[in-house]
C-alpha cells in the first residue's frame, strides 16, 4: 500500500468505518521523524475517537502481515488513544525483531493515566467496528494490511489473557458489559 491509489483506498476504508477525519499529525509534526502519521476520527454516535496509524506498514515490523496500530476511546480520552498508539509504534520500531500479532499483551509497571487501573494493552482485532475493517485484502486476493486495535486493560486482566487467551478476556468483557472504550473503566478479573 505505498502507491497513491492505495493510500486513497486506505483512508476511504477508515473514514468508512470510523467516522470523520478531525486530525492529523504528520510523521515530523512533533520534531521528529517518527516514520508515520498519526490520524484521527470521530464517529459522533456513539462517540467514539479513534487514533491510527498511517506508514507503519512500510516499516520492517516482524508479523503476519503489514500492520497499522489503532485505539478507540471516548472523545473526551482522545489524548490517551494518541499516546498508546504513537508510544506502542516507536516501540515497536525500536524493537523490530519482536513479532506482532493479534493476542499480544504489553503490560507497563504503572497504570498509562494516573487514577486508572489500566497498565497493559491487549493488541486484538477491533471489538468495535466489524465487517472487514481489521483485514484489508488486496485486490488480486491474499492479505494486504491488518490494523491491530490497542485495547487499555488492566494488570489483573493482562495476567487473565496470559493464563488463558484474548477471547476468554473478551467473554468476561461481554458477561460485564465493560465499557472497554473507557480507560477510567473498573477491571473485569
Amino acid at each position: 500500500m505505498t502507491d497513491t491509489g492505495a493510500h486513497d483506498r486506505y483512508l476511504d476504508h477508515l473514514k468508512r468505518h470510523l467516522g470523520e477525519l478531525v486530525e492529523t499529525w504528520p510523521a515530523g509534526s512533533d520534531g521528529e521523524d517518527r516514520g508515520f502519521d498519526l490520524h484521527e476520527f470521530h464517529l459522533a454516535d456513539p462517540g467514539f475517537t479513534t487514533v491510527i496509524t498511517d506508514g507503519l506498514r512500510t516499516a520492517p515490523i516482524k508479523a503476519l502481515a503489514p500492520l497499522e496500530l489503532a485505539c478507540t476511546l471516548r472523545g473526551d480520552q482522545r489524548h490517551i488513544a494518541r499516546y498508546l498508539v504513537g508510544s506502542m509504534a516507536r516501540m515497536m520500531l525500536r524493537n523490530p525483531d519482536t513479532f506482532v500479532q493479534y493476542g499480544f499483551v504489553f503490560e507497563n509497571s504503572e497504570p498509562f493515566v494516573e487514577g486508572t487501573g489500566m497498565q497493559a494493552v491487549l493488541g486484538a482485532p477491533s471489538m468495535f467496528f466489524r465487517n472487514g475493517f481489521d483485514l484489508i485484502e488486496k485486490d488480486s486476493g491474499g492479505l494486504e494490511l491488518q490494523i491491530i486495535t490497542l485495547l487499555p486493560i488492566s494488570a489483573g486482566e493482562a495476567a487473565h489473557v496470559g493464563n488463558a487467551d484474548e477471547d476468554a478476556l473478551f467473554e468476561l468483557f461481554w458477561e460485564h458489559k465493560a465499557p472497554v472504550w473507557d480507560v477510567t473503566r473498573a477491571s473485569v478479573i
